[in-house]
């Protein structure tokens, strides 16, 4: 109990004892000198005065249980305000481990991904088994089986994107029992990102970037833009740059072929020349 809370409690006692007292010693002297009820009456409205102190007593207990009241009010206000500031922090501390809790599964789960993607690209196989080639290196096989269908189907006609889709397709339709299971495993590890609530996603798909070779590159880049990858992965591509680190002399027409995109997807700074 408070300093003031025991003053006002103090005053209150203090004030009733008085008031009982002098009513109790009035009934007593009055008893004492006037033996007949009568005259008690007469004698008690000559007392009209310690009546009307009596009342003022009483309403001066009154403005005491008052106060107290207030204090006491004033004191439970505090408290709330301070059990909903420690709730608040209690709140925030909460919120703070649900969010470092959220960042390691999420990292958990990328990385992951990102061994799975290795080990897809560690098990590509091309050729027969005494020319067996293995790993990234088949990339670059690849990449010369879609150049030499590209360019057959280029060769005298007015570059489009029909042509392109055209060309992958051909070049799928061969390879994709190769391919098909890299790219969409690709497209899972860039999804499952950008659907992450997280602040730093670029981080991230920097990492995921920087395990790409110039040529993953150079199919992904017509991958996203051939029927396979241009409703799904290349909106993805456009969106975090993915294409930011390609080498644009592998491809033959780029001042055609890069508009097929958005400037977007190679890093705005990077191919300004094609996009003017």
């Amino acid at each position: 109990m408070s300093k003031d809370s025991s003053r006002y409690i103090f005053i209150f006692i203090f004030l009733a004892t008085i008031v009982v007292g002098l009513w109790y010693g009035s009934t007593v002297y009055m008893a004492s000198i006037y033996a007949s009820l009568g005259d008690r009456g007469v004698a008690g409205d000559q007392f009209g005065a310690i009546n009307a102190l009596f009342s003022g007593l009483a309403f001066a207990g009154l403005i005491t249980t008052l106060l107290l009241q207030r204090k006491e009010l004033e004191m439970q206000r505090e408290e709330l305000k301070l059990t909903r500031e420690e709730h608040k922090g209690a709140k925030k501390q909460l919120e703070n481990q649900n969010e470092s809790l959220s960042k390691q599964n999420f990292e958990r789960t990328f990385f992951d991904m990102l061994r799975l993607h290795h080990t897809i690209v560690d098990g590509l196989r091309f050729g027969k088994t005494e020319n067996q080639r293995e790993g990234r290196v088949v990339f670059n096989i690849l990449c010369n089986n879609f150049t030499s269908i590209y360019t057959r189907n280029t060769s005298n006609k007015n570059l489009n994107i029909d042509i392109l889709k055209s060309s992958y397709n051909t070049f799928f339709e061969s390879n994709g029992w190769q391919i098909g299971h890299y790219f969409r495993n690709l497209y899972r590890i860039v999804k499952y990102i950008d659907e992450q609530k997280i602040s730093n996603k670029d981080f991230y798909i920097g990492i995921l970037r920087a395990q790409l070779s110039s040529n993953e590159l150079f199919l992904l880049f017509y991958n996203g833009a051939s029927d396979l990858g241009e409703k799904k992965f290349k909106p993805l591509i456009e969106k975090y740059s993915l294409l930011e680190n390609i080498t644009l002399t592998k491809i033959e027409h780029p001042h055609v072929e890069l508009r097929f995109y958005k400037k977007s997807a190679f890093g705005d700074d990077n191919v300004d020349q094609y996009f003017s």
